[in-house]
């Protein structure tokens, strides 16, 4: 009886004893699962901008700028500790969010527009750049995030000269749903200021 007995619980028992074993390679499946999915799987997010590397956000592209600075005309000029200057207008309009345009100089030497706008545009358009009243030209935007977009363009010196001789820049977007936006810039101010950024240039 006691043979009979020990035999009932010993398999009785296997099922337990293969149950835990079970568990215990599902768990350790899991676990090999989670690693390779906070490790390889993010790395496969951030090579296409999602996630730990994200390609473009907010902070990237920043709110229109705050006027600070010296004030020439309609434009702030300000200089950092290292004497690299950048010229700002922003324009505030009734019922438009605010739109910004900044002129500074790159490594090389040349101008850089630099025009942050805002969201809910139809990035594809592009924006619509035109002095005074002249033939506009499309400029592709840079880059958008949840607060803003923005619009880079190197500026040559004929552009630079035609700039001098013109009154206003319009800039003008396209909303989602067709209807367009423009800010009209002035340029009131515009030539000095475009002299401080020549003057304060490391020669």
């Amino acid at each position: 009886m006691r043979d009979a007995y020990d035999d009932e619980e010993e398999r009785r028992g296997r099922p337990v004893l293969w149950s835990v074993f079970v568990g215990l390679v599902v768990a350790s499946i899991i676990a090999v699962g989670l690693t390779w999915r906070s490790a390889g799987f993010d790395r496969l997010l951030e090579m296409v901008g999602v996630g730990g590397a994200t390609a473009v956000d907010a902070a990237d592209v920043g709110a229109p700028a705050v006027d600070a600075g010296e004030r020439i005309g309609d434009w702030f000029v300000a200089c950092d500790a290292a004497a690299a200057c950048s010229l700002t207008q922003t324009i505030r309009q009734a019922g438009m969010p605010a739109a910004s345009w900044r002129i500074e100089r790159n490594a090389a030497g040349d101008l850089v527009g630099v025009w942050t706008l805002p969201t809910g545009v139809m990035v594809g358009r592009g924006m619509q750049l035109a002095l005074d009243d002249g033939k506009p030209s499309g400029v592709p935007y840079d880059s958008c995030a949840q607060s803003s977009c923005e619009v880079r363009a190197k500026l040559g010196p004929d552009f630079v000269e035609l700039m001098r001789a013109a009154g206003k820049t319009g800039a003008t977007v396209t909303l989602k749903g067709g209807a367009t936006q423009t800010y009209g810039f002035s340029h009131d101010g515009l030539a000095a200021g475009l002299e401080r950024l020549t003057a304060a240039m490391p020669q």
